[in-house]
Parts: structure tokens; C-alpha cells; sequence
């Protein structure tokens, strides 16, 4: 699994795009810990994925109220695919505690991984799109 940053997710907006970064460096320092041999590897990728979490938070909320400042017209769609993340990591995270292992863990990175591609290749480039026009 390649978690690498790219130049083809920017949007448009720094302060976006910096978030997104973030998301990226989060999510590649939990493989980072998944790929030490060591006996505490399952805590820290727990606690990264933690962070992950909190972080997707504070930028979904930079999202949000970008996309409130517009009257943004998928707005609530787009909030409720946060809210929808957000409450599936959660819940894999706890499973995963009960069931912790190397291939469970790179199955969790990588649906967290595509997931945010997917959604800033789709549903943030058109909010972007959106805010662009309506300045």
C-alpha cells in the first residue's frame, strides 16, 4: 500500500490542501508504525489512528463552514459523508481492538486511504468549484 501525497488532489484552496497533507502524513506514519517489528506497533497505529480521527474532524469542519459561507448546494450531502467517515473509522478502530492484526490494520489504512481519495477527487474538487465561482 503506497500512501503518498499528490499534486492531482490539490483544490484549489492552501488551507484545504494543507489539511489534506495532513490527512496523508497521518495516515502514512500509521503504516510507518504497521511496518516496525516491534510489540507496541498495534498501540501506536491505534493512537495514530486516533489522531487521525480528531484531525478529519477539524478539517471537515474547515470544509463546513467554507461550504456554509457559499449557501453550498450539496452541503448537507457532503456533511453527512463526513459524519458517515467518521462514524465507520470510529467503529472499525473499536473492532479492531478486539481482533488486532497486521493484514486487519492494512485493511482499515487502506479504506481510509481510498476514502479520502475518492472524496477529495469527487465531492471536494466540486465543493472547491463551487466556492471558486462564487467568489
Amino acid at each position: 500500500m503506497i500512501i503518498k501525497w499528490s499534486d492531482k488532489y490539490k483544490v484549489g484552496f492552501s488551507v484545504i490542501d494543507k489539511q489534506h497533507k495532513k490527512l496523508f502524513e497521518i495516515a502514512r506514519k500509521a503504516k510507518a508504525s504497521l511496518d516496525r517489528d516491534n510489540d507496541d506497533k498495534y498501540e501506536e497505529v491505534h493512537d495514530i489512528l486516533d489522531e487521525l480521527v480528531l484531525y478529519a474532524t477539524v478539517h471537515f469542519a474547515t470544509e463546513e463552514k467554507l461550504m456554509k459561507q457559499i449557501a453550498y448546494h450539496d452541503y448537507e450531502k457532503h456533511r453527512r459523508e463526513h459524519e458517515q467517515f467518521l462514524e465507520k473509522i470510529e467503529d472499525i478502530v473499536q473492532d479492531a481492538n478486539l481482533d488486532v492484526d497486521d493484514a486487519t490494520i492494512r485493511e482499515i489504512l487502506q479504506f481510509i486511504v481510498e476514502w479520502i481519495i475518492d472524496h477529495i477527487c469527487g465531492k471536494d474538487k466540486h465543493m472547491a468549484t463551487a466556492i471558486k465561482n462564487h467568489r
